[in-house]
């Protein structure tokens, strides 16, 4: 470890102008498997594995669905950013479009009876929101797993309430696998020690927020060795789970790096820390927070059917309290979406940071 550390960190942007060069000569071409990450950050950036680590990303995922209450052969549906939908990689899974409406995927539901349901956050709140509007119910369901979008405490009561399941998150990165995960003790996020080593940079300032620096310890086509995932953490946990794993545990993905919005005085907060002071607002359900020029933002409400809109002044009071004096805006609107194909990010800065 200390050896590894010692090695300079690897940034996606390395990743693109490195091309050719970042992928072992030891594999022909033709035996690689072409990735492409998302790009949620702007950057999209192609990637190559080698057909052992395939293997051992699925193997790492059926763990972590293990620790959800699956067991192979179990019905799941699946909403992923794969809008092709693809061919199902073992029995009793489904794969459906992620921009399926909720009307067609309910149907679904109703028609398949999967025990569990996997997708991003915005896929599931939307289902979960036009069975509460049309009040249409859904039975059968054990486990939610959600991931690649921050869950705030409100949207995973308001899924565990609509589908009488409960709700397992996960955090996984294209170029790294499935991380971490929760299990039914919700005691932090398992990290998948023995295949990613997980090095913690803490921010400029004691805020329990930490940068992840990760090294795969089984991709070998495509070496990444200290690279910097831009996502924070919320304090590493090194004591034993109730469950029995024995992999350290982190408290809470806080979100991006890049997203980290500026204090009054300019320092960084982290999104995790702007979603808790937010967290005792009863009636905010689904909100976005985009820090749009320096000092200034715009908060994104939705209403709640039937229900009593947080007012303005209690949503700036709440912010006042991590943001300092800076101007803001709340918006209240119909409904909250990420742009087609992009992930939703419950804090966005439109900023560019600087070192």
């Amino acid at each position: 470890v200390v050896d590894l550390e010692k090695l300079p960190v690897t940034t996606k942007r390395d990743l693109q102008q490195a091309g050719e060069q970042a992928v072992s000569r030891f594999y022909p071409r033709e035996m690689l498997i072409e990735r492409r990450t998302s790009g949620s950050s702007g950057e999209p950036t192609t990637l190559y594995f080698d057909r052992h680590f395939e293997w051992v990303r699925k193997l790492v995922f059926l763990r972590s669905l293990r620790a959800a209450g699956y067991r192979l052969g179990d019905r799941m549906m699946m909403a992923t950013g794969d809008s092709s939908g693809g061919r199902p990689s073992w029995p009793g899974l489904m794969k459906i479009r992620f921009d399926e409406s909720p009307e067609s995927v309910v149907s679904l539901i109703e028609k398949k009876q999967p025990v569990m349901l996997y997708g991003w956050v915005t896929t599931l709140l939307g289902v979960a929101v036009y069975l509460r509007d049309s009040g249409r119910r859904v039975t059968g369901l054990r486990s939610i797993v959600t991931t690649a979008e921050s869950l705030e405490p409100t949207t995973r009561r308001f899924l565990e309430d609509t589908f009488d399941a409960t709700v397992f998150d996960f955090y996984g990165l294209t170029e790294m696998g499935t991380v971490a995960w929760q299990c039914k003790h919700d005691d932090g996020y398992h990290i998948s020690e023995d295949i990613t080593f997980v090095d913690y940079v803490p921010l400029e300032r004691a805020t329990g927020d930490q940068a992840m620096v990760m090294t795969n310890l089984e991709l070998t086509a495509m070496p990444l060795i200290r690279y910097q995932t831009d996502d924070l953490i919320r304090t590493p946990q090194f004591d034993p789970c109730a469950c029995g794993r024995n992999f350290n545990r982190i408290k809470q993905v806080s979100g991006r790096l890049v997203d980290c919005v500026r204090h009054a005085d300019g320092h960084r907060v982290s999104p995790y820390s702007v979603t808790l002071a937010l967290e005792s607002l009863p009636n905010l359900r689904r909100y976005q927070v985009v820090e749009m020029q320096r000092n200034s933002f715009l908060v994104r409400c939705e209403r709640v059917s039937g229900g009593t809109v947080q007012s303005e002044a209690s949503v700036k009071g709440a912010l006042a309290g991590v943001l300092g004096d800076v101007h803001i805006d709340v918006r209240y609107e119909d409904e909250i979406r990420a742009a087609n194909g992009r992930k939703f990010r419950v804090v966005e800065s439109r900023l560019n940071w600087s070192p």
